[in-house]
């Protein structure tokens, strides 16, 4: 480990803050990083739109919400993420939605690209996939668990791309993955986040 983890958590901002600091940066066309260009600020603004609507639509299982309710852990979600994400866009909220119902709980945001040291201790299939969720003992500050960048059916749609030897181009496949989660409505990360949290919490 290059890198000490409670400097990390002290750089952290708190989720509450990231959706207005992407609007603040969009209105000057920026996203966060340094790639401005065109398709990433698409990506962005959409990511805005299914953030606002994902807040409102988010119904939790009422077995995520018992166990968040009967949790006697202070847990942190550190969150490695990009404001272009879309990955991003369509699973924090509802985690965030989560974490709010429990007074211990807490979710903050890093951005990827300028914690790279960190990232690269929690790859996925060899990449830097994002979001990255760490489940932190806020008390200790131990990395206890991780979740991501997506639910796991969502993953393999990702293998299979990135397996293809004529890929088609990429905004399509963005498409593609955006219409999964609109059929999924949240299900498969909140089966993941039980069978996550239950051995945490």
């Amino acid at each position: 480990m290059s890198y000490d983890l409670a400097k990390k958590i002290a750089a952290a901002k708190d989720f509450a803050d990231y959706l207005p600091w992407i609007e603040a940066a969009l209105a000057q066309e920026k996203t966060s990083g340094e790639n401005h260009s065109e398709m990433y600020l698409h990506f962005t603004k959409m990511n805005v739109q299914r953030m606002k609507r994902l807040e409102k639509t988010t119904k939790l299982w009422p077995e995520l919400l018992e166990l968040a309710k009967n949790s006697q852990k202070n847990l942190l979600f550190l969150v490695l993420t990009e404001a272009w994400c879309g990955d991003a866009a369509q699973n924090l909220p509802p985690i965030y939605t989560l974490v709010e119902t429990q007074p211990n709980w807490q979710m903050k945001t890093l951005w990827r690209d300028e914690h790279l040291d960190l990232m690269e201790d929690y790859k996925t299939d060899g990449g830097i996939g994002i979001p990255k969720v760490l489940l932190i003992d806020a008390d200790t500050q131990t990395v206890l668990g991780h979740w991501g960048p997506r639910p796991a059916e969502a993953q393999q749609k990702v293998r299979d791309y990135k397996a293809l030897e004529e890929k088609p181009p990429y905004a399509e496949f963005a498409k593609d993955m955006q219409l999964w989660y609109a059929k999924d409505k949240t299900q498969s990360l909140q089966k993941e986040l039980l069978d996550c949290l239950s051995d945490l919490v």
